[in-house]
C-alpha cells in the first residue's frame, strides 16, 4: 500500500477501521469505540505530513471502499 505505519496503526487502516485525509490526519470509524485508540496510544500527528499524489490514489480508494461508516 506503500504507506509506513506502525503494525497496529496499519491493522486499523487494513480494517477499515481509520482513514487517512490527503493531508496526513487520520479519521476513525463511528463504529471504532475511542477506548481502542487510547489504549493504544494513537493521537492525532502535531506536524502531519501530506501525502504523495500516488498515495492519494490508493487513500481515495480505501475510503471509498474499505472504510467502516
Amino acid at each position: 500500500n506503500r504507506l509506513m505505519l506502525s503494525p497496529h496503526v496499519d491493522h486499523l487502516f487494513d480494517g477499515g477501521w481509520i482513514l487517512f485525509e490527503d493531508e496526513g490526519y487520520f479519521v476513525p470509524s463511528p463504529r471504532l469505540g475511542e477506548e481502542v485508540l487510547m489504549s493504544w496510544r494513537i493521537e492525532q500527528p502535531s506536524n502531519p505530513q501530506p501525502f504523495l499524489p500516488r498515495q492519494i490514489e490508493y487513500l481515495e480508494y480505501h475510503r471509498e471502499f474499505r472504510f467502516k461508516q
